[in-house]
């Protein structure tokens, strides 16, 4: 069996101060967010904040994937104690027992079987979304499937590359020879214009390379980082979460993704803090004006824009935010959906609007009955 070797992790003195600071933690650290600001960071959370900062210094990453989700368990406050090494070997002694005699798509089922079969982990929606977290719980969402695909296929080189889609990451195959798209728990191949049908994408969304191309190590690593910045909002870890949205937007300029998670947050610190929810609302609605100006198509997008807008109470500019989403994707059921609540809700308002008018008209008529009566008791 293939004995996992760590690489060197370029972090020297810093990632050996991370580690200590997660073994110095509490044990149930994660068990009392709620006890905790939002707005400020927890030591070990400034550690590995630090961590990440250092791995992704300028253009390039300074770390590879598995110290990436060493951090990723930190900052969620999960200890790694090995589970995620010992995981990889197990893994890749199932994927290279015949490595040479597979073809591509032999591989690449292969690989789902590695990640989801016996002593794997189960694929579900919900689930934990870091990768550490779901080699503990058995189970893992497709984000955290990915991220250990992407972990054991650099390890066992094969040519496999991140892309990014609506809504996530789907992987790619490239050999020079065969070439074809794959979601890490399903393990065939899906041709790109399947995959374009499926999610609607317009051709110039490809053409600028917004979509299916594929990314270099360094934003692959930096996408890893949006379900880290979800786990973080989920348990109101503000403060954490935009410092690891800032790192995904600084790496991925030309990706909606890292925009629209931030308008997230945004709109989840709004909702906590009143005095600042009309600020935090107008960021929310700028990030997701810059996803949609990367992809006008994001439906994601434009559903969190409508939304924002309606708590704004600008009914106007929710509307044209719809009309402007359906115009770009016009088969959307989501947005199709949302145009007839928007409506109702319009026409409810209307009617609400007309109830008011007649009860004042019925109050005034009332009123002025009783002055006249008033009046001509006055003159007898």
């Amino acid at each position: 069996m293939r004995t996992f070797v760590r690489r060197p992790n370029g972090l020297g003195f810093l990632g050996r101060v991370c580690c200590l600071a997660a073994l110095l933690a509490p044990a149930g650290c994660a068990s009392t967010d709620e006890g905790l600001a939002p707005e400020r960071l927890t030591p070990a959370e400034a550690e590995g904040i630090a961590a990440l900062r250092e791995m992704f210094r300028g253009p390039k990453i300074t770390a590879d994937l598995q110290e990436l989700a060493e951090v990723h368990s930190r900052l969620a406050g999960v200890e790694d104690a090995g589970s995620l090494r010992g995981f990889l070997e197990g893994r890749l002694s199932l994927l290279e027992a015949a490595d040479d005699e597979r073809r591509p798509k032999e591989k690449v089922s292969a690989l789902a079987e590695a990640l989801a079969g016996e002593g794997g982990i189960r694929i579900e929606a919900g689930a934990p979304d870091g990768p550490v977290e779901a080699i503990i719980a058995r189970k893992g969402s497709k984000a955290a499937a990915t991220h250990l695909a992407l972990l054991l296929c650099r390890e066992i080189n094969w040519p496999v590359a991140a892309v990014f889609v609506p809504g996530g990451l789907m992987l790619r195959w490239d050999d020079g020879k065969e070439r074809f798209l794959f979601e890490a728990d399903e393990g065939r191949a899906i041709p790109e214009d399947r995959i374009q049908a499926r999610y609607g994408i317009p051709v110039e969304t490809v053409i600028r390379g917004t979509y299916l191309s594929p990314l270099k190590p360094e934003e692959a690593a930096a996408a890893l980082l949006l379900p880290l910045a979800q786990t973080l909002r989920a348990r109101k870890r503000f403060a954490a979460c935009g410092d690891v949205l800032d790192i995904a937007v600084r790496m991925l300029p030309r990706a909606p993704h890292p925009f629209l998670e931030r308008s997230r947050l945004a709109s989840a610190r709004a909702a906590v803090r009143d005095a600042d929810r009309a600020a935090f609302l107008q960021d929310a609605a700028r990030d997701d004006l810059r996803a949609l100006a990367l992809d006008p198509a994001e439906e994601s997008a434009a559903v969190e824009l409508v939304g924002v807008y309606q708590r704004l109470r600008r009914p106007d500019d929710a509307q044209q935010a719809l009309e402007s989403a359906v115009a770009a994707r016009p088969r959307s059921a989501v947005l199709q959906r949302l145009r007839g609540r928007l409506f109702a809700d319009q026409a409810d308002a209307v009617h609400r609007k007309w109830e008011d008018q007649d009860r004042l008209s019925r109050r005034l008529y009332q009123s002025e009955a009783v002055r006249k009566e008033a009046s001509a008791k006055a003159k007898q």
